[in-house]
């Protein structure tokens, strides 16, 4: 169904197809919102939604898509918000919402993708918040690149990331940031240098059993600090 421009419905069989995997929806840019019939497609793995330009939100029923790895949704300009029933795509590993221009908040059930590798959210310029549980992603290895774009972040919470093990000198460039927290991250081995031009951060809290250890000079420059939690 790629690049299907002048599609305005979903066939009524569509329900029907209960053994597909992988779904192109690439580039429908005609195409009215998700149909309730999604639930009954159980056995997909690949969703691509890239391009779908009238979608604005996601059906309920698709929490349903249990199997589901990879889910695609960038440059969807309409797409305002995450919906609370990704929580439930407990296998998903990549989630690609670069260019979603309109999508303030990320949903704090993103910290339930237990299995989750890869997030990309390139090119989401107006995204203030990221969710205070996305630490829960355990497999998440690194940041992305991206994040040094996100010039109004204020909150930015990543504890309990287990498999981290360095902060991205990009985190550096959000100047904005007011409160850092990375609690509890076990292989996290050194702090980015540059964290030290985080001129307005109010709040940093790094509990660990090696915090005093990841702590750099550079952070003497945090001149607005007014809290600093430390320790185990």
């Amino acid at each position: 169904m790629t690049r299907c421009k002048n599609s305005i419905s979903m066939p009524k069989e569509f329900r029907n197809f209960t053994s597909l995997t992988i779904l192109n929806m690439g580039g429908c840019k005609n195409s009215i919102p998700m149909p309730k019939e999604f639930r009954d497609l159980t056995s997909l793995t690949i969703l691509n939604m890239e391009g779908y330009k009238n979608l604005i939100l996601m059906p309920k029923e698709f929490s349903n898509l249990k199997s589901l790895t990879i889910f695609d949704i960038s440059d969807c300009n309409s797409f305002a918000s995450l919906p609370n029933e990704l929580n439930n795509l407990t296998s998903l590993t990549t989630l690609n919402i670069r260019g979603c221009k309109n999508l303030i908040l990320l949903a704090n059930e993103l910290g339930n993708l237990t299995s989750l590798t890869t997030l990309n959210i390139n090119g989401c310029s107006i995204l203030i918040s990221l969710p205070n549980d996305l630490g829960w992603c355990k497999k998440l290895t690194s940041l992305p690149n991206e994040l040094g774009n996100f010039k109004s972040l204020t909150i930015f919470d990543i504890s309990n990331s287990k498999s981290l093990t360095s902060l991205l000198n990009e985190l550096s460039n959000v100047t904005s940031l007011i409160n850092l927290n990375i609690n509890r991250c076990s292989r996290l081995t050194s702090l980015a240098k540059e964290l030290g031009n985080l001129k307005p951060l109010i709040v940093f809290s790094i509990l660990s059993y090696n915090s005093l250890a990841l702590l750099a000079k550079e952070l003497g420059n945090l001149k607005s600090l007014t809290i600093l939690n430390i320790g185990m």
